[in-house]
């Protein structure tokens, strides 16, 4: 079983809106949420970009759309995502998957049912990985055709054969 990728090794420090804090200005005063609900436009972006890839859906086919999903008096929107199958899905939420599941299998899992279509999540390969050599910046992997990777934007992973000797 693969080791699920962190959502900060995903998405970077600022996976979550914490300033200000979300919350509602209610009749009553100030209410604080729980700021998983609340995605950055950025966490949202990739969010949308994995679940396009793990899904198999059309480049650009997954919108990320600003929303006031708890309450009208929302101080921060939820960022939301609808998919090309109708689902509209809150990123913040999503990207958490990665943080509550250790295992890819349960992440892979946990995107089937929420976005309720087969999704596989691969780990991309970095510099690091050995026999691999990027071509430019690394991005989330799109598509594989024998040992040449696409990438999402535009560029290539090759497998190098190493002579050895």
């Amino acid at each position: 079983m693969s080791t699920s990728p962190t959502a900060k090794q995903l998405f970077g420090e600022k996976i979550w809106v914490t300033d200000p804090v979300p919350g509602a200005n209610t009749p009553a005063g100030f209410f604080p949420y729980n700021n998983h609900y609340f995605a950055t436009p950025e966490t949202a972006k990739k969010v949308a970009e994995i679940i396009e890839i793990g899904c198999k859906f059309d480049r650009g086919s997954c919108k990320v759309v600003p929303v006031n999903d708890i309450t009208d008096w929302q101080n921060v929107p939820n960022q939301m995502i609808q998919t090309p199958n109708g689902r509209t899905l809150n990123a913040g939420l999503d990207a958490e998957f990665f943080d509550d599941f250790s295992s890819i299998d349960l992440v892979n899992q946990a995107f089937t049912a929420e976005v309720q279509v087969p999704f596989v999540y691969s780990p991309v390969p970095d510099a690091s990985t050995p026999g691999l050599k990027p071509t430019s910046g690394s991005q989330l992997m799109i598509g594989k055709v024998g040992a040449i990777a696409m990438q999402a934007d535009g560029t290539y992973w090759q497998r190098v054969a190493t002579a050895k000797g």
